[in-house]
């Protein structure tokens, strides 16, 4: 595989999961500069050795980015210029995402139930805060985090909200059924997104989803990021989940199809170093 680095132009980071019998998940780079330039195998290619089972996601923090390799129960910590390992954060319960706080503080959601408060000057774990089951993606809000709790191998409807002043549970909001997703808009607002099908745009101002979908098709996409430089919506099909998946680009004005190009094996999110 040749590694293109440093890929120029803007940089979009997508993570793979391969299979759960497989190793070898790795992060792609995709050059949206002059043409498109896809790296691969970052990690691998860096260390010399694997990175894991099943890389869940990848988040960027005080130029480090935060592999969480869910099936190996670890976080792999890069420099994210060079992607030279730092530190492995082991021991982790099926880690699922990771969110940082501040210069000394971040906080990893994990399949046991909790979310974990870790120290980012020796990446140790302060502490752990009880969640609903399954807890994911994160979002910080004030003083206050915002916790998905998808329902992991159950089943759960809420999303935990906790205290990061003192490390302590806040409450339990009640949402629609298995929540997948959480972001914030410009406004403020907290958005979930919950079980269903099909993909809606619509206004931040608007009160009433829109009833025709902006993409619509067959394909069953399974990640989904937006470039805010280009406009354009990225998604990803894992295909049987066994072979190299595809990702798409999509116009995000109109939804119309600008291109596509093959990747790893269940890709699954984005990062754009914008």
């Amino acid at each position: 595989m040749i590694i293109i680095h440093p890929v120029p132009g803007p940089i979009v980071y997508l993570s793979s999961m391969k299979g759960l019998s497989r190793q070898g998940a790795d992060p792609s780079a995709l050059s949206t500069g002059k043409g498109l330039e896809v790296a691969h195998d970052l990690f691998e290619t860096a260390n010399g050795r694997p990175l894991g089972n099943i890389v869940q996601s990848m988040t960027v923090h005080q130029d480090k980015a935060f592999i969480v390799v869910n099936n190996s129960n670890k976080i792999e910590v890069v420099n994210l210029d060079d992607f030279k390992s730092v530190t492995t954060i082991e021991n982790l319960t099926l880690p699922r995402y990771f969110i940082g706080f501040d210069e000394d503080k971040g906080y990893v959601s994990c399949w046991d139930s909790t979310v974990k408060v870790m120290n980012l000057r020796d990446y140790s774990i302060i502490t752990s805060i009880q969640t609903g089951n399954g807890p994911d993606e994160m979002i910080l809000a004030g003083d206050q985090l915002f916790v998905i709790n998808s329902g992991g191998f159950g089943v759960d409807s809420t999303v935990s909200i906790i205290q990061t002043n003192d490390e302590e549970p806040f409450g339990l909001l009640e949402v629609g059924h298995r929540p997948s997703g959480i972001q914030k808009d410009v406004n403020g607002k907290i958005w979930v997104l919950c079980s269903g099908k099909g993909w809606n745009g619509f206004p931040v101002s608007a009160s009433l989803l829109n009833t025709q979908p902006l993409i619509s098709g067959n394909t069953m996409f399974y990640g989904l990021g937006y470039d805010k430089v280009t406009k354009m919506i990225f998604a990803t099909d894992p295909l049987d989940y066994a072979q190299n998946g595809w990702v798409y680009r999509f116009n995000a004005l109109d939804g119309t199809p600008v291109d596509s190009f093959l990747v790893g094996i269940i890709p699954n999110g984005f990062w754009f170093n914008q």
